[in-house]
């Protein structure tokens, strides 16, 4: 019995400390050109004041039908690493494709606090052609 209430309470130390904390929610995006046609291959770039996150991806393309999704990112600790870590991920996107302006976000615009996924879509505008 004593080596049962032993495990037992083993097991129950080792579950807390694999807890994982939410620290970045899904981030799913689509974008599309001015006629609502999507933009395949658009370089999707997440910054943060030039820190070096490393926790999403520094950038990727979007596929052929315009979208881009990066994972919820969960991390093992407690709150205090959580808050820790919370300034080391991307505060903003930025949206790059030739023949279209730039364009930049602040995720936290689009963020709804209700939801663990924050939705972007957005449109690009052509770059005006010289002598037209």
């Amino acid at each position: 019995m004593r080596k049962a209430i032993i495990f037992i309470s083993f097991y129950l130390l080792s579950c807390s400390s694999i807890n994982k904390k939410l620290i970045q929610k899904e981030i799913r995006g689509t974008i599309l050109n001015r006629e609502n046609k999507p933009l395949k291959d658009v370089n999707v770039i997440f910054y943060n004041d030039e820190k070096d996150f490393g926790l999403v991806p520094n950038h990727l393309k979007t596929d052929d039908e315009g979208k881009f999704i990066v994972d919820k990112v969960k991390v093992n600790g407690d709150y205090r690493i959580s808050r820790m870590l919370q300034n080391q991920l991307p505060s903003k996107i930025i949206f790059k494709k030739e023949g279209f302006k730039s364009d930049t976000i602040k995720i936290a615009d689009y963020d709804d606090l209700k939801n663990e996924i924050i939705l972007i879509n957005k449109q690009l505008e052509t770059l005006r052609q010289e002598g037209y």
